[in-house]
């Protein structure tokens, strides 16, 4: 649970600042993302990491620049069935402790917003 506290402030750092329409030039593949990977890191960031929603929702906002209608395809949509999957396969196992799965998804997740931040800033 600290964890997901601290991941929570360091994502919300990382997300803060002033957002522009035109900021964005790099896409989601430029970043070394596949779009599957971003709707992994939008529902791991919510239910594994603690982020607010708010954050997620930024988070979302800042793929869609980079990459229209990213979030909204089939491949975001996958991702994001993989993370609830792996969530649920964590929470419903011998040892219902996701810090296993906290401790391998929030780096990822942390990585993702730092590269859609620096994007943003360029």
């Amino acid at each position: 649970m600290r964890l997901s506290i601290v991941f929570a402030a360091a994502a919300a750092c990382a997300l803060a600042g002033p957002a522009s329409a035109d900021t964005a030039t790099a896409t989601l593949a430029d970043l070394g993302i596949s779009v599957n990977e971003a709707g992994q890191a939008s529902y791991f960031a919510l239910f594994a990491c603690g982020l607010p929603p708010s954050q997620v929702d930024a988070m979302k906002e800042q793929m869609e620049r980079a990459t229209p209608g990213s979030t909204h395809s089939p491949a975001f949509n996958d991702g994001v069935s993989q993370a609830t999957r792996a969530v649920q396969e964590a929470r419903q196992g011998a040892s219902p402790d996701d810090s296993e799965l906290t401790s391998q998804a929030c780096p990822q997740v942390t990585s993702l917003i730092r590269k859609l931040k620096a994007a943003q800033s360029k």
